[in-house]
């Protein structure tokens, strides 16, 4: 069994297969674990997932309209249309 600690890579890819837990805020919390079976754990602070969602911008810059735009055209339109 492997408990929380962190990885760190030493320029090998640290996702080349096996298991590893990230946190809320995308952090290597455990593992990974490779060439053997096994069982990986770690404790997450709840704090954390807190702050991962409220650095998830859900309306952001999408909410300026000087940045982004959207248009539904309601007209019925034909499904397929052939250009020659």
């Amino acid at each position: 069994m492997i408990s929380a600690c962190p990885y760190e890579s030493e320029g090998d890819d640290p996702f080349r297969g096996g298991s590893v837990i990230v946190g809320p805020l995308g952090d290597v919390l455990a593992g990974p674990l490779r060439d053997g079976e096994g069982l990986i754990t770690a404790s997450i602070d709840r704090e954390e997932i807190v702050a991962a969602r409220k650095s998830l911008d859900v309306s952001g810059h999408y909410a300026r309209p000087d940045v982004f735009a959207l248009t539904v055209d309601e007209r019925p339109q034909d499904g397929v249309t052939f250009l020659r």
